[in-house]
Formats: C-alpha cells, sequence, structure tokens
C-alpha cells in the first residue's frame, strides 16, 4: 500500500486553476519532494493533502484512507510543519507541545516523553520552559516543526520547511527531516533550495503552473537531462594549440565542438560510446591530459530548462 495516492486532484481559486488534474503516489518511507516555482502549486497542494481546503475534484487516499470521506482518520496519521508559525505565544516550548499531544489524545506521560525527545532533537531542551514570544523566528520554527511531529504521524508535510532560517537552524532542521525518514516517517517537502531536494528526496516531482511536468529521482533526471549533448572537460599539463585539438578529437564522429580556455579543454558529443573514443585516443596519442571530469547537471539545471524559472 502507498502512503499517498492522489489522481485527478484539481484546485480552483475563482477564475485561477492553482492544480490542474494532477497524479502522483508516495511510497511508505520515502522523502518526496515537490519542486517548482511560484505559482507553480505546491503549496496548495500540500494544503489539500493536510485537509485544510477541498478540491474541485479528484481523489486523495492517504494510508489507505479516502479523504473526501475520512478526514479524522487521515488527519491522525499526518503531521503539517507549515511555513506559518503555528504556536501559542504565551504558553512555554513544553506547554505547546503537550497542549498539541492532547488534541490526540496522547497519555500525559507519554506526550512528555515525545517532548522532551523531540526538543532535545532541536536543541531546544534547554529552553523548554521559556515562553515563545521570547524566542527568535529560528526557535520558533524548530518548536513549529516539532508540533507536527508530537503524535508519531506516519507521514509529515513540510512546506518550505528552512525559509529564511540561519544556516544552525536549517541544518538542524534537515538533520531531524533525514532521521525520521530514515526511521520510516513518510515526508513529503516543499522548498526552493535544490541541494535540500537532492540531499534528502527519493523521488522529485517538478510543478509548473499547476500541473506535474516530471516524477523521477534525481539520478534519472541527471541521466535524462540534454541527453542529446555530453561534455568532458580535460585539464591539460601543458598548452596545446586549438587547431592541433580540433584535428584529433573533431574527427571522431559524434563530436560536435571542441573548445579550449588556456588549459583546459571541453569537448562535446552526443553518443555515450563516444566517451570510450575520447578516452581511448587520449592513451594513443599521449596526451598531456592531467585530469578530466564528465559533465553532469544540477539540479538547478534541469529545474532551470523544464521551468523555465530560476529557484526562488
Amino acid at each position: 500500500m502507498n502512503a499517498i495516492e492522489v489522481k485527478n486532484l484539481t484546485k480552483r481559486f475563482k477564475s485561477v486553476t492553482a492544480v490542474d488534474s494532477i497524479s502522483f503516489d508516495v511510497k511508505n518511507g520515502e522523502c518526496f519532494a515537490l519542486i517548482g516555482p511560484n505559482g507553480a502549486g505546491k503549496s496548495t497542494t500540500i494544503k489539500m493533502l493536510a485537509t485544510l481546503i477541498l478540491p474541485n475534484s479528484g481523489e486523495i487516499r492517504i494510508m489507505g484512507h479516502e479523504l473526501s470521506h475520512e478526514k479524522r482518520a487521515v488527519r491522525a496519521q499526518i503531521g503539517l510543519a507549515s511555513e506559518n508559525v503555528i504556536l501559542y505565544e504565551r504558553l512555554t516550548a513544553l506547554e505547546n507541545l503537550l497542549f498539541f499531544a492532547g488534541l490526540y489524545h496522547m497519555p500525559k506521560n507519554l506526550a512528555m516523553q515525545r517532548a522532551e525527545e523531540l526538543l532535545k532533537l532541536v536543541e531546544m531542551w534547554r529552553w523548554r520552559n521559556k515562553t515563545i514570544d521570547t524566542f527568535s523566528s529560528g526557535m520558533k520554527k524548530r518548536i513549529n516543526i516539532i508540533r507536527a511531529l508530537i503524535h508519531y504521524p506516519k507521514i509529515v508535510l513540510f512546506d518550505e520547511p528552512t525559509l529564511a532560517l540561519d544556516p544552525q537552524t536549517s541544518l538542524i532542521v534537515r538533520n531531524l527531516i533525514k532521521r525520521i525518514n530514515d526511521k520510516g516517517t513518510t515526508v513529503i517537502l516543499t522548498t526552493h533550495l535544490m541541494k535540500e531536494v537532492e540531499n534528502l528526496a527519493d523521488r522529485i516531482a517538478i510543478m509548473k503552473s499547476g500541473k506535474i511536468l516530471i516524477i523521477s529521482t534525481l539520478e534519472e533526471l541527471k541521466t535524462n537531462f540534454d541527453n542529446k549533448m555530453k561534455k568532458i572537460t580535460l585539464k591539460l599539463e601543458y598548452d596545446l594549440p586549438i587547431e592541433s585539438v580540433r584535428g584529433i578529437f573533431g574527427v571522431l564522429e559524434n563530436v560536435k565542438k571542441v573548445s579550449k580556455n588556456s588549459d583546459l579543454l571541453e569537448i562535446s558529443y552526443t553518443s555515450s560510446d563516444t566517451l570510450e573514443e575520447i578516452i581511448r585516443t587520449i592513451t594513443e596519442k599521449h596526451l598531456p591530459v592531467k585530469s578530466f571530469n564528465t559533465y553532469t547537471p544540477t539540479l538547478e539545471e534541469i529545474f532551470i530548462k523544464l521551468t523555465g524559472h530560476k529557484p526562488q
């Protein structure tokens, strides 16, 4: 059974279609990233999964429960860590966690045990008896995130969890996401930080204008990205005339371009077999190559090519 199954999900706000008939599955224990430019429909999708807004059409099934008919059962299975802080300012960090645990009818001793565990995980135990209104925005964000974990949810929805956070807090949050995911919690993640996606996600869905353009692993995205043009960069021990270099590599069948900048030589080609020919040519000609690197696209490059936007 998948943790989440979404079929033909659509959400409109008056004349604007925010989510346009999208379908996807999320496997149990998977970290699934939803990425896209502003207005792509990511947060709207998260809100529908969290039962905060209703779709105009389509189906959502979470841990086997049909959301349209079993909201209470769905809410017991999920935790939502949104970019908006949902805490009571005049309560302490510990009181907030115990309050939200009570909403899920957790026994007090279990809630206390869980609160202590989570506060220590985000390095906030020493401030457990301080009220939220005395905290910095980063400290509030840490409590807000563990609030979503207090009831041992099987699925956690993270909507921009590290937005506007300092590097230390961002690292703590990323480590927490990885820790719970490694222990089997299913994670849905939206973020504009491509490195965060590369480090955490098992699969990635790229959205634009309410539609899902592609769902794939990072490895598959990189393999298929711009598949018609591959590159290898050679670092030379000493300079060679560009005419000589082009004469050596330009005759290879699938080499399309040979360029040079000082001691760096770049060869563009279109067939995977050509790489073997290039390496063989270097050996046979005893060329002064100190090192070489094949070109691997970054997720940001793939994102820009597919969406036409830079991550915000």
